[in-house]
């Protein structure tokens, strides 16, 4: 994939360890330039490379490549490919997300059990800024699933409640918040919703094309 970029990445095999691991892991799962948690994963690095004080390998990438400055999310995956990529792909582990998207537990607290698993795929020490995206992320996510939860508990519900799975596709839709699709659905909580808008069919939702989550670097 960074290949498309044109950039002259000889000499840096971690561009190649990032490349066979979105082929293993992050295509099986559906991860791709237009679906929107590369741009989640970006938006991360992104963040912490604005608060961070010391020099890393981003800023050496960036010299190297001629980029003064992370303004865009092409610019973020051309200089920090790797940590996007191993970014992505701890974002879309169902076992690591799923705890963080239980909404009994406060999105500050969820954050801070996220962050080191996010600056571990950064590598490096979080700092105040990851912190503070973390937790908007977190929040954000949250009050996704709290719709998903009224998506379950619609009026047009008669008998049968919208299963988990296909109310996360829709939250994650319409919310903006590309990670409830990866949520494993049997470790969400089966707690009561606000009564909401009943979920499409099932064949409806797959037709829908995928858009950047709210958070996300474009």
């Amino acid at each position: 994939m960074f290949r498309a970029f044109r950039a002259d990445v000889a000499g840096l095999p971690d561009y190649e360890s990032a490349e066979l691991l979105l082929r293993s892991q992050l295509w099986t799962r559906g991860v791709a330039l237009h679906t929107g948690e590369l741009n989640l994963a970006a938006a991360f690095v992104h963040a912490w490379h604005g608060g961070s004080e010391s020099p890393s390998a981003i800023d050496d990438r960036m010299a190297r490549f001629g980029i003064p400055h992370l303004d865009s999310y092409e610019d973020v995956l051309l200089c920090a490919y790797p940590e996007t990529i191993r970014m992505a792909c701890m974002l879309t582990t169902p076992r690591t997300i799923t705890p963080v998207l239980n909404v009994t537990v406060s999105a500050l607290t969820q954050a801070d059990r996220l962050l080191p698993q996010v600056a571990n795929a950064i590598g490096h020490e979080p700092n105040d800024a990851l912190r503070a995206f973390a937790v908007s992320v977190v929040g954000h996510s949250h009050r996704a699933m709290m719709y998903m939860y009224g998506l379950r508990s619609s009026r047009q519900v008669k008998r049968q409640r919208c299963p988990f799975n296909r109310a996360l596709m829709v939250a994650a839709h319409r919310q903006r918040a590309c990670i409830l699709r990866h949520a494993n659905s049997r470790g969400i909580p089966d707690i009561a919703g606000k009564v909401g808008q009943a979920a499409p069919r099932t064949r409806v939702v797959r037709n829908w094309s995928l858009e950047n989550d709210e958070l996300a670097l474009v």
